[in-house]
């Protein structure tokens, strides 16, 4: 989908997100200086997490990750969280129209800012007969879904171990960290990989 301007640096934040299983807070200081080589000549990405205080080396696993940094001479462009995600859902609205699939209403939990918004009576959601919120899939998104995609993704490569995507994504637990795993039962098959 052609953007320009500012939707342009969102996409490209969000695709650094998806690429790097990072937390929105620790991509946006990734550097020249943090591209690098491991001693076997893997190319990757030291960082150290703000959350965690973790140093992480996450492997590049698409060219495009360092095309985009390129792009803004390592220097991301700084987008607020909120302002990213009013943006995210803004260009997913748009996309749907040619995807149908990012404007099926899903089931979906609201934040606690959403509850008290709707407490308060600012905001009106759509139910379904059970009273589960339900919104159209591109609301659903936020920058925090590119952190979870990249996850999923490197899981779904099948090179790398539990406790090696671990590291990359800064989990303590193996079962925290299969909560970000967003496949079916079927589609996990957790007894194929090496723990």
């Amino acid at each position: 989908m052609p953007l320009t301007g500012k939707q342009d640096e969102v996409r490209d934040i969000f695709l650094v997100g998806c690429y790097t299983c990072q937390r929105v807070s620790d991509y946006n200081d990734i550097d020249k200086d943090c591209f690098t080589t491991t001693a076997k000549g893997t190319p990757v990405i030291r960082l150290v997490q703000k959350k965690t205080r973790n140093e992480v080396k996450i492997p590049i696993m698409n060219p495009n990750l360092r095309a985009i940094c390129e792009k803004y001479g390592y220097n991301l462009p700084s987008v607020v969280d909120v302002i990213l995600n009013r943006y995210i859902k803004d260009i997913l609205k748009r996309l749907s129209v040619t995807v149908p699939s990012l404007g099926k209403m899903v089931t979906t939990k609201l934040t606690m800012k959403q509850k008290k918004l709707e407490e308060d009576g600012k905001l009106v959601v759509e139910r379904n007969d059970k009273g589960e919120v339900i919104m159209p899939r591109y609301n659903c998104v936020t920058t925090h879904t590119a952190r979870r995609s990249g996850i999923t993704n490197m899981y779904l490569t099948h090179k790398y171990t539990i406790v090696q995507m671990m590291h990359v994504s800064g989990h303590k637990t193996q079962k925290t960290f299969m909560d970000y795993i967003k496949l079916s039962s079927d589609e996990l098959k957790i007894g194929e990989f090496p723990i």
